[in-house]
């Protein structure tokens, strides 16, 4: 997987590129993890490049949700696929996350 990363306003969009699940979850973990140490605390995911989201990326999606909510901070999800629309709601996690149909609008939410 790869993670290109794009600082708005101090708005961090992460466009994930490949596939997030077990193997690469720790790669993401990593990224967000990093950029919190930086006072970094509002995240939009990109998922339009994403073929594949497993239990592991869904789980790390609710961590960091959790995580950045004692920080008074947020991620939001972005550009799903029909695919991770589809496992998004499957699990309800599109009542847990704020969904934008295109990263511009999510970062517009923040302000």
């Amino acid at each position: 997987m790869e993670i290109i990363a794009k600082n708005i306003d101090d708005i961090i969009i992460l466009q994930l590129v490949g596939r997030l699940e077990s193997v690469s979850v720790e790669e993401f973990n990593n990224t967000i993890r990093i950029l919190t140490e930086h006072d970094h605390k509002h995240f939009v995911v990109d998922l339009s490049r994403v073929e594949f989201i497993d239990s592991s990326g869904l789980g790390a999606f609710v961590t960091w949700k959790r995580k950045l909510d004692e920080k008074n901070g947020d991620i939001r999800l972005a550009c799903l696929t029909e695919s991770s629309r589809h496992v998004i709601e499957l699990t309800r996690l599109h009542r847990l996350f704020d969904i934008f149909e295109d990263s511009d609008s999510a970062v517009q939410s923040f302000r």
